[in-house]
């Protein structure tokens, strides 16, 4: 799952909910629906954005999810797994 993934690289990186969301300009419930999984489909300027937070490109949080054994798709407005 996307959430899964974005949690772990940013606590790896010691940044809080609360400081991704201020620094990506989305709220701090949007970043944390996207963490437990309650947006399921996230836009894809949502994900852009905590990925540059996050120093992380969109590739390799695609080989991250693939290696789960997921796929991820993107299309012009949003993120499927």
């Amino acid at each position: 799952q996307i959430g899964k993934v974005i949690k772990r690289i940013r606590t790896k990186k010691g940044l809080s909910q609360s400081e991704v969301a201020r620094r990506s300009g989305l709220s701090l419930s949007t970043v944390h629906g996207i963490e437990c999984g309650d947006n399921k489909e996230p836009s894809f300027r949502k994900i852009a954005a905590i990925c540059a937070v996050l120093d992380f490109s969109l590739d390799e949080l695609q080989q991250r999810i693939q290696k789960a054994g997921r796929t991820i798709c993107r299309s012009e407005t949003n993120v499927y797994l």
